[in-house]
């Protein structure tokens, strides 16, 4: 009997401890870099590639402009992931800085949280660029909060392994363009015809 009143009283504890943390959690934070060997400005273009975005991030049904123009700061996009358990999901984007070759930002909400994405690019100069990436969210609910609290790693974890995939792709389809690009045209010399007789 002591042995279970014990059991019982570890679990209450841990439960009680799990609820503390989602109402004291301020939220998570994640952060990354990843080295792309492509030229900024290609970089650049890549990322934001509407149609190569699906082949580098898991999950997207659809990427659809709602409200502002396109590429500008206001913009309002709706992101829409593959069903799961019968119901897709939606995510609300605003851009909030779009500094073409530089840097890009996001505020974002959902159905279990809100957040912000920066996102940095800084020319290396040898034909490389440098991606760092600021994540901040945080859930709706305290349980949710917990959970995200205990899980933050896996999250990150993924985020990394998409970020891997983005640069291998980023890779191959600069090289692929630039294998296809028409080398120029040899130009002829001009003859100089003050020394002919």
């Amino acid at each position: 009997m002591k042995t279970l009143l014990t059991v019982i009283g570890i679990l209450l504890l841990a439960t009680i401890l799990f609820f503390v943390i989602g109402v004291i959690s301020p939220g998570q934070r994640t952060s990354s870099e990843i080295q792309v060997n492509v030229p900024i400005d290609y970089c650049w273009q890549f990322y934001h590639d509407e149609v190569l975005k699906n082949e580098w991030m898991s999950g997207i049904e659809k990427y659809e402009l709602v409200s502002g123009k396109k590429n500008t700061v206001g913009a309002e996009y709706v992101l829409t992931m593959e069903a799961k358990a019968g119901k897709a999901s939606k995510t609300y984007e605003t851009v909030t800085d779009f500094d073409p070759v530089s840097s890009y930002a996001i505020t974002y909400h959902n159905d279990m949280l809100t957040g912000s994405t920066e996102v940095e690019f800084k020319d290396q100069g040898d034909s490389s660029t440098l991606i760092l990436t600021e994540n901040e969210y945080k859930a709706k609910t305290n349980f949710l909060r917990s959970m995200f609290h205990f899980f933050n790693w896996k999250i990150e974890e993924e985020s990394k392994k998409q970020e891997e995939t983005m640069k291998l792709l980023m890779e191959e389809e600069y090289m692929k363009k630039r294998k296809n690009k028409p080398n120029p045209k040899p130009q002829a010399m001009p003859v100089d015809t003050s020394r002919v007789n």
